[in-house]
C-alpha cells in the first residue's frame, strides 16, 4: 500500500543475490498484490531482504508458490496490524505507550530466557489499570496471554478492556478463578461513568498457573470471545464501542501478561 503517487515499489533481494525492484504499478493508497518474479533456490533456509525504493510504502504479505499457475486471493489479505506489544527488547517493546492509572505496572526477563525475552508484570493490592489511550478503534480483534502467579482468593479478577474511553467508560471481559481453581468465571462487563453491567457470564475450563490465551472479536455492538483457541462465547452490547485497550486487575492479585496484538479485519464477519 502507497499514499505517494509518483512511484510505488520496495527493493527485494533473496539470499546474496541481486536487488530486485517489485512494484511500481499505477495502483495506490489501497492493499493489493504485486506481481513478483521466478527464483531458483535450494530447499533450505533462506533470507529475504526487502528495503526502500519509494516513499510512503507498506508491505504486510508475502506471497511464495512453487507455479507460476498459483496466485494469492484478497481473502489472503485478511488482516490490518493496528498494535503489537510484546515488550521485548532494550526499550521494553511499547510500554512506553501504555498510561498506568492504578497499581504496579513493569517489565521483566522471563526466566531462562535470553535478555531480549520480557514479559509484563502486574501488582495489585487492590485494583490495578494500565491503558493505551487515545485510539479511535471500532471493529478490531484484540489478544493477550495471560498467567496468573498467585492464588489472589475470592473476590479478585483480571480483565481484557476494550472500548476504552477512560478510566470510567469502556467494555471489559473478565475472569475470576473459582475456589476449585480447575475454572475461571468469565464476564463481559459495560462500564459507563463508573457504573458497571454485566452483559454475559460463564464458566470456562482454566488451569491455574498456565499461560492462556483470551481473544475479543469486537464487531459492531458484538463481541465474541475465544478462550486458548477454543472456547467461544458472544456478548451483545448496549452501544458499538470505539476506543482503546487496557488491561485490568482487582484484589490482591499479582499476573503476567504478554503478546498484546490488536489487528482489523478487512472484510467478513464473525458468525
Amino acid at each position: 500500500e502507497t499514499d505517494d503517487e509518483c512511484t510505488n515499489a520496495v527493493y527485494v533481494q533473496i539470499d546474496d543475490g541481486d536487488k530486485t525492484i517489485l512494484g511500481n504499478d499505477p495502483v495506490f493508497d489501497t492493499w493489493h498484490w504485486c506481481r513478483g518474479f521466478a527464483i531458483d533456490i535450494r530447499r533450505g533456509f533462506h533470507t529475504l531482504h526487502l528495503s526502500n525504493h519509494s516513499d510512503n510504502v507498506a508491505v504486510r504479505n508475502v506471497f511464495f508458490a512453487d507455479s507460476p499457475d498459483l496466485a494469492p486471493s484478497l481473502e489472503q489479505l485478511a488482516t490490518i496490524e493496528l498494535f503489537n506489544d510484546n515488550f521485548n527488547g532494550c526499550d521494553h517493546g511499547n510500554f512506553p505507550l501504555w498510561t498506568p492509572y492504578q497499581g504496579d505496572w513493569s517489565i521483566r526477563q522471563r526466566q531462562n530466557q535470553d535478555k531480549a525475552d520480557n514479559l509484563l508484570v502486574g501488582k495489585s493490592t487492590d485494583q490495578s489499570l494500565l491503558a493505551l489511550e487515545d485510539r479511535k478503534w471500532g471493529e478490531h480483534l484484540v489478544n493477550v496471554s495471560f498467567r496468573q502467579t498467585q492464588d489472589g482468593g475470592a473476590g479478585t479478577w483480571a480483565g481484557l478492556c476494550f472500548g476504552f474511553e477512560n478510566n470510567r467508560s469502556y467494555r471489559e471481559i473478565r475472569w475470576s478463578e473459582k475456589a476449585t481453581g480447575d475454572s475461571v468465571t468469565m464476564e463481559v462487563l459495560e462500564v459507563d461513568e463508573g457504573s458497571s453491567e454485566i452483559r454475559a457470564a460463564w464458566d470456562v475450563p482454566w488451569e491455574r498457573g498456565l499461560w492462556h490465551e483470551v481473544l475479543a472479536d469486537v464487531r459492531h455492538d458484538r463481541v465474541f470471545v475465544t478462550i486458548d483457541g477454543g472456547i467461544r462465547r458472544q456478548a451483545r452490547l448496549k452501544t458499538a464501542p470505539t476506543g482503546g485497550i487496557a488491561l485490568t486487575l482487582k484484589g490482591d492479585i499479582e499476573a503476567h501478561f504478554d503478546n498484546v496484538r490488536v489487528w482489523k479485519p478487512n472484510s467478513g464477519t464473525s458468525t
